[in-house]
């Protein structure tokens, strides 16, 4: 378990309420703020809500930045200015913070996975591209990369 911070924008809620669920079941406890956590509460995920920096208060950034957040999930607005700004003071918060910030779902789904999988007991074998290749007979590249000639 950890805690997760998940400021979502609009267009990913739905795919993103199912990798938050995940999260909560490895024991993660969930804070969203007010948009995201209406949302995931709609979905029966549990939350606890917080301020955007802009409402003032305990905010996103306060948790970042007292390292009270172990994963935050920052996906992008597009076209609109203010949640993008303060996307990115969130992001760099982050940073500085040494808090792993993850802002694309496919990745989210990546690490739930990587998690889930930790926590049924199954190792993770880190190989090199090198061996991977040698292993594999350079089968995975079949069709990739063309011959010169």
């Amino acid at each position: 378990g950890g805690t997760l911070l998940a400021t979502i924008s609009d267009r990913d809620k739905e795919e993103a309420a199912a990798l938050v669920k995940g999260f909560v079941d490895l024991g993660y406890m969930v804070y969203a703020t007010q948009g995201t956590s209406d949302f995931l509460t709609g979905k029966g995920v549990a939350n606890l809500k917080v301020n955007k920096i802009r409402d003032g208060g305990v905010t996103v950034l306060d948790l970042v930045r007292q390292n009270r957040v172990d994963l935050l999930i920052n996906t992008l607005s597009k076209h609109r200015p203010a949640e993008e700004r303060e996307g990115a003071r969130i992001r760099r918060a982050s940073v500085e913070n040494n808090t792993p910030c993850i802002t694309s779902l496919d990745t989210a789904k990546a690490v739930l996975q990587a998690l889930s999988a930790r926590e049924e007991g199954h190792a993770a074998v880190c190989r090199t591209i090198s061996d991977y290749l040698k292993d594999s007979g350079g089968a995975h590249l079949a069709g990739a990369v063309k011959e010169e000639g």
